[in-house]
């Protein structure tokens, strides 16, 4: 339940025992409203497992924005860690070593789609985490590594325009 405010490493999964989820908030613009279609892709710089692939699954925030960036959630660090990995499925992507050095692209539903309209004009956050982890790993992670650089975490929105 521990967030550091300056780390923004991406990384999901566990390592030595520790599990991390991620999440991403974006800037809805109200512009180009209804959005039809929405594509998360996040870079990756490292997949760290001993299993062939991993599912990397994204879910609703429906949480304080406010905690979420806030150095370890105001408090809230655990509810926080719990809410980015259960609630609404919004996509998944299956991972693997070979997604190593480039974006893992994720489609989101018709769910998402709905959230990502209503929150147009606002800001709107999503988290993910790896749903088949084995428990007794030392290293099982995507997204490794990933020290966040400009581009390195997108949201592509189709609608009236393309964004």
């Amino acid at each position: 339940g521990q967030h550091a405010a300056g780390n923004t490493n991406y990384i999901a999964g566990s390592v030595f025992g520790t599990s991390f989820h991620n999440w991403a908030l974006f800037a809805i613009p109200a512009t180009a409203t209804p959005y039809t279609s929405a594509t998360l892709r996040l870079f990756n710089n490292d997949y760290d497992s001993p299993d062939a692939t991993e599912t990397y699954e994204v879910y609703d925030y429906n949480g304080s924005l406010t905690d979420l960036v806030a150095e370890n959630g105001s408090g809230n660090g655990v509810a926080i860690y719990g809410d980015l990995g259960s609630g609404t499925l919004f996509g998944s992507a299956t991972v693997s070593s070979a997604d190593d050095g480039q974006f893992v692209e994720i489609s989101l539903n018709s769910s998402a789609l709905s959230a990502i309209n209503a929150a147009a004009g606002n800001p709107f956050a999503l988290g993910g985490q790896v749903s088949t982890l084995n428990g007794d790993e030392d290293f099982e992670f995507i997204f490794g590594f990933s020290e966040l650089e400009e581009g390195d975490v997108q949201l592509v929105l189709t609608g009236g325009t393309s964004i």
